[in-house]
């Protein structure tokens, strides 16, 4: 018995995309991750692009068109930006970096046809992380950092809300990739649930509560899900809810939620004192921002905040009109073919992060991460599904 050389190869990719695109770890853990992705992301690439003609293929080219439009939005607004808030374009040239690499990824391993077996190994070593970064949250709770004169928790793959999230794509993912074990993804819904209510996570309780709802009630509202002027409506509403109606903010029931049940405070954790200076914003490099290298830099000085805790601001802030008008292409392309497949599952945890957006700061790369592995997997489950059955003699 002997290894293959390019499973082997597929083996190690698997391994390194899953530590590298999928996986954030604390500094508080790990002091020098930071400077980790690099060291990868060079090599590997450039053993990657070997495969570059699987981009050129014409089914390839919805990816091929997706890489130029985020690498020019990203690197555009990276090179513009430098040298005024901050020296470097590092970020930016890491974020697409491991966006060329999640993409040539999924070209080889469906070239090869061991997409679904990729996914598995990242699958396993995601939830290998999972139960780690769970169990060392309960052996030592009291790991914590600093953040904006506060102290929170922190742990081995991040925030709360990194930890919350990655969770909650190990559910989605298995749905896709163990068709015959679904039973389980309610364990690993409960599962969610209980890290966001021990990490104090509001944010994914009420989106880990919407997702459910939307899995109930999902197939009777078919028609308004797939529609794409609904689904922009929806992005707008979310993320303009809490900017134009503050006063609802003032409604005593919703204050007693926000306060008795979120545990946040009156302003949504100053989210209504950041929304005040939305005026002066949008003046301000309004087609291609300031860069996500500069955006932490440019939230201190303008709003005293580490973000504008909003996904579209957000998004605004670090890519400008640029970077919402790709955002709006993904979204829409993404919901097309949901559609096509008649595939609403991955399309509510899509429907999730729009809700989420309107206080927090959802529509970062790792919403394209996901949104690519969505079109992968909803494409592969339904490949396997159209398979013609070989009958034997």
């Amino acid at each position: 018995m002997y290894i293959k050389a390019k499973d082997a190869y597929m083996f190690i990719m698997s391994c390194l995309v899953a530590i590298v695109v999928f996986v954030q770890f604390s500094t508080t853990y790990i002091s020098s991750f930071s400077g980790i992705p690099f060291k990868y992301l060079i090599p590997v690439c450039l053993a990657t692009l070997v495969y570059y003609k699987a981009l050129l293929q014409p089914e390839n080219y919805k990816y091929s068109i997706f890489i130029l439009l985020f690498t020019t939005s990203v690197l555009l607004s990276a090179f513009i930006n430098q040298g005024v808030y901050t020296q470097t374009i590092l970020t930016s040239l890491g974020t697409v970096t491991k966006m060329l690499l999640l993409v040539l990824f999924i070209q080889i391993s469906k070239n090869e046809g061991c997409l679904k077996e990729n996914f598995k190994i990242i699958f396993f070593i995601l939830l290998v992380f999972c139960v780690i970064s769970d169990a060392l949250a309960v052996v030592n709770p009291h790991i914590t950092y600093s953040y904006w004169g506060e102290r929170y928790s922190d742990y081995l793959v991040g925030s709360k809300f990194s930890l919350s999230y990655m969770h909650f794509w190990l559910a989605v993912m298995f749905t896709y990739l163990f068709e015959n074990r679904i039973k389980l993804k309610y364990a690993l819904y409960l599962w969610v649930f209980v890290i966001a209510i021990y990490s104090e996570c509001s944010t994914m309780i009420v989106g880990m509560s919407f997702f459910i709802m939307m899995s109930f009630v999902g197939d009777r509202m078919s028609r308004i899900l797939y529609s794409k002027s609904f689904m922009i409506a929806f992005l707008v509403a979310c993320n303009t809810l809490l900017i134009i109606g503050s006063s609802i903010l003032q409604v005593p029931i919703v204050q007693k939620i926000i306060i008795g049940v979120l545990h946040e405070n009156a302003t949504l954790s100053g989210r209504m004192n950041i929304y005040n200076s939305l005026g002066a914003l949008l003046l301000v490099n309004p087609f291609v921002g300031v860069s996500f290298d500069s955006n932490y830099v440019f939230s201190s000085q303008f709003v005293n905040a580490a973000n504008f805790q909003n996904g579209i601001l957000d998004n605004y802030v670090s890519y400008g009109c640029l970077g919402i008008l790709l955002l709006l292409c993904v979204l829409v392309y993404f919901n097309s073919l949901c559609k096509k497949y008649n595939d609403k599952f991955f399309l509510y945890a899509v429907y999730m992060f729009i809700l989420l957006s309107s206080v927090e700061i959802t529509f970062r790369a790792s919403i394209y991460y996901m949104i690519l592995v969505g079109i992968a997997l909803i494409e592969m489950k339904n490949q396997d599904n159209c398979a013609p059955i070989v009958k034997e003699n």
